[in-house]
């Protein structure tokens, strides 16, 4: 029921890219790539699953506990 869920993101997928901007370790976190954005913004993501890329887009809400 999350909204990574919500948008067919499983276990195992590797996020690489947030509105088209590649994540790296150091320079650009998945942390960061949303950091700018705000609750009811949709988001693109582009993850690896299974040797494929797939393109799948979610909308942020507030983190549970915040």
């Amino acid at each position: 029921g999350s909204p990574a869920g919500k948008a067919g993101i499983i276990a195992g997928d590797i996020v690489m890219k947030i509105n088209n901007k590649k994540l790296e370790d150091d320079k650009n976190t998945l942390e960061a790539a949303i950091a700018n954005q705000k609750v009811g913004d949709k988001v693109s993501i582009a993850i690896w699953r299974d040797g494929i890329v797939k393109n799948l887009e979610a909308t942020l809400v507030t983190a549970p506990n915040q």
